[in-house]
């Protein structure tokens, strides 16, 4: 009666998952560094409020 469908893709697998993690973290830290001294830290701020508002 409750059937779920699946419409997405199957789950990545565990160890590529986390490399993908790894990775993010890393490119957010390289981009961090180099917004810090352009915008400041209240700019920098401001633009990952805003583009949380566009995503969520």
């Amino acid at each position: 009666m409750n059937e779920t469908r699946r419409t997405h893709l199957e789950a990545i697998p565990p160890v590529p998952a986390i490399l993908a993690g790894i990775v993010s973290v890393q490119a957010g830290a390289a981009l961090a560094k180099g917004l810090f001294p352009a915008l400041g830290p209240i700019g920098t701020v401001g633009l990952r409020v805003a583009e949380q508002k566009e995503e969520g």
